[in-house]
């Protein structure tokens, strides 16, 4: 049951606190909606980025404060404070400020040239219109700002300190809601009050703003062309954090699973999550921008076949079944390179 978890942990991390080992860095994770994708990262160093002891995997949606009765909403920006507070604290303490995680590039052009160092925070910018399937979208790409609390971390004092804070709140609440059914013991109720510990508590807690940590793939990080296999490493990469993937977690009750398990499939056969067809980009359209266009006299019948256009197979899935999700024309009355 919800909260169950919190207690068994913290009983462990007391315990090593207790023993000496408060320092130690801990990291709770939901069971089956996350999975390890084999990073090398160092969470040391991740905290120390942050200036916070403990941190919690960000989302780009509020839930479920102010969208389901009984949750209150925020105070209007609280979020954006916090994170604007954190960058101010990292600009006084290390001489940098918080980069922008992806630039402004339309979705064909997938990776920075130049992205920001893997250990730092960064703004994350949601894709507009993005292949999500809610009708729900902003006009305005949105920031990764909130708390998920499917997965977080810290130092095991620190854990302690948050979990006897958190846990002596729920205990308050009522069992059962306005409509009879549990409030004390919900999953939504789990979500909240870690969003409102984060509000309440900004200098010990932040939230994993660029990913280092995790990537929640509900909403905003649904469709497989929001990834990509790295070809020097084999590791999958999240276009929308610009970093190799950590850690996996298909939250959101369900709503991610299929790419969750898409995602784990093709990173146990190093294939990738999307295949392209025509002319690379942005290399081969910019060769041919650079060289002009060349027109052929010739007026002969004949027959052309492009087999740049031909889908190619994956080294280790030699046959596979895909989705046909966007098609980009290159005219001479459009532009002849991706921006």
């Amino acid at each position: 049951r919800w909260f169950d978890s919190e207690r068994y942990l913290l009983s462990y991390v007391s315990n090593l606190r207790r023993r000496g080992y408060g320092d130690r860095i801990v990291v709770y994770v939901d069971a089956f909606d996350v999975a390890w994708m084999d990073c090398t990262r160092n969470l040391s160093r991740i905290l120390e980025e942050l200036g916070r002891p403990m941190f919690f995997g960000a989302e780009f949606d509020l839930y479920p404060a102010g969208t389901i009765e009984g949750y209150p909403a925020a105070a209007a920006g609280s979020h954006e404070r916090a994170r604007v507070n954190l960058d101010k604290d990292r600009s006084k303490r290390l001489g940098k400020s918080m980069k922008q995680c992806r630039k402004d590039y339309s979705m064909p052009v997938m990776w920075d040239k130049d992205p920001v160092e893997e250990h730092e925070p960064c703004r994350a910018l949601s894709e507009v219109g993005g292949l999500l399937g809610s009708k729900s979208e902003s006009a305005q790409p949105v920031i990764a700002e909130y708390v998920n609390g499917g997965l977080y971390g810290g130092r095991a004092r620190e854990i302690e300190l948050a979990l006897r804070r958190f846990l002596s709140k729920q205990a308050l609440l009522p069992k059962l809601n306005a409509e009879g059914l549990a409030f004390r013991t919900s999953g939504r109720t789990h979500q909240y009050l870690w969003n409102q510990y984060m509000l309440d508590h900004p200098e010990q807690v932040a939230v994993d703003y660029g990913g280092a940590v995790v990537v929640n793939l509900a909403r905003r990080s649904l469709s497989p062309r929001q990834f990509g296999m790295d070809p020097a490493t084999g590791m999958l990469k999240s276009v929308i954090f610009q970093r190799p993937v950590c850690f996996m977690h298909a939250n959101a009750g369900g709503f991610a699973d299929m790419t969750f398990h898409l995602l784990r499939t093709v990173h146990a056969l190093r294939a990738d999550s999307i295949a392209w067809a025509g002319p690379p980009f942005p290399d081969e359209l910019e060769a041919m921008a650079d060289s002009g266009l060349r027109a052929d006299k010739s007026k002969e019948d004949r027959v052309v076949v492009d087999l740049s256009l031909c889908f190619k197979p994956f080294r280790m899935a030699p046959i596979w079944h895909g989705i046909l999700n966007r098609i980009t024309m290159i005219t001479p009355y459009d532009r002849a390179t991706f921006d």
